[in-house]
């Protein structure tokens, strides 16, 4: 190279640059700077939309609530003794899970009949009922519970056709209770429920289910004996799924239900916006995550126990 071009200032930033853009290229590979990048917006936005409320409702279940809804910031733990020493706070929270459990345990008894047709199914009407399965996410919760109110309310539908057939001359009273609750989660919780059943089902090799019909396997033991135990995995999914969210459901037991079989989520509501007592429902808030983080760390187990004795 010749003398002048060494000496060129131009040339020499632009060897500077190149070899400063290699270092830091060289540094981001090193330290995986790439996958930093793209997931530097998602975990601000986990920060701030999940972390931080967390942190604060937990932080206002420390405080005492004042005269005319004020706050006292005086730390201390007595919202949470108050709960768990008051029988009607323990109600409150074992109604909320044994409610979860049943609609869990019927959804997800559901659920796998139709799972299964639809991850068997070879068809293209495999596509169309997989959309019917998806048509209740795109209606409003509201409008599905209050559809149940048409239909069993005193002068709803099913009274109607009752009284028109003269099985009985007065209303039957078939709202605002347990079982009604159980009944509108269970409508609203299926498609919950088919979806990862579904997913673990259609991942089930033919050559399994070709082989026990070969062998002679009938269809109801082929379904019993293959398809359940090797779609465990997405039963335990669904199972989980569907407890948390029928545990914690508001608008269901709002609308359907009693004062008397009031859910955590009632609880919290009312607290709120009922009582002015922010300090107490941030504690009953924080319960309810304990308990569904405690019930989906044993769920997850158990699912995870199912995947490993499958495989």
């Amino acid at each position: 190279m010749p003398d002048g071009a060494s000496r060129n200032p131009i040339h020499f930033m632009g060897v500077h640059e190149h070899s400063l853009t290699m270092r830091l290229s060289l540094f981001g590979r090193r330290h995986n700077l790439a996958s930093f990048v793209f997931l530097a917006p998602i975990i601000t936005f986990l920060l701030f939309v999940l972390v931080l409320p967390i942190v604060l409702m937990v932080e206002m279940s420390l405080y005492q609530r004042g005269q005319a809804g004020t706050i006292i910031k005086v730390m201390s733990l007595s919202n949470y003794i108050t709960f768990l020493k008051e029988p009607v706070y323990l109600k409150v929270l074992g109604n909320s899970a044994l409610v979860g459990a049943i609609v869990c345990v019927i959804t997800v008894g559901i659920s796998i009949i139709p799972a299964a047709v639809l991850g068997l199914t070879r068809s293209r009407v495999k596509n169309i009922l997989f959309i019917l399965i998806l048509i209740p996410f795109w209606t409003s919760f509201i409008v599905r519970t209050y559809a149940w109110i048409v239909l069993l309310g005193t002068n709803g539908v099913i009274n109607g056709m009752v009284r028109t057939i003269g099985l009985t001359d007065a209303p039957m009273s078939m709202l605002y209770s347990r079982e009604t609750v159980v009944l509108g989660l269970v409508h609203a919780m299926i498609p919950f429920a088919i979806v990862p059943i579904y997913a673990s089902i259609e991942r089930i090799d033919d050559s399994f289910l070709e082989a026990a019909a070969t062998l002679g396997a009938r269809p109801i033991s082929l379904f019993a004996e293959i398809i359940v135990p090797l779609s465990m995995p997405g039963i335990w999914a669904a199972g989980i799924l569907v407890f948390i969210e029928a545990m914690g459901a508001f608008i269901t037991p709002q609308l359907l239900g009693s004062a008397s079989d009031m859910m955590i989520a009632q609880l919290v509501q009312e607290r709120f916006i009922g009582s002015f007592d922010w300090p107490f429902g941030s504690a009953v808030a924080v319960i309810y995550l304990l308990f569904t983080g405690v019930a989906f760390a044993a769920l997850f187990a158990g699912r995870q126990a199912i995947a490993g004795h499958a495989r």
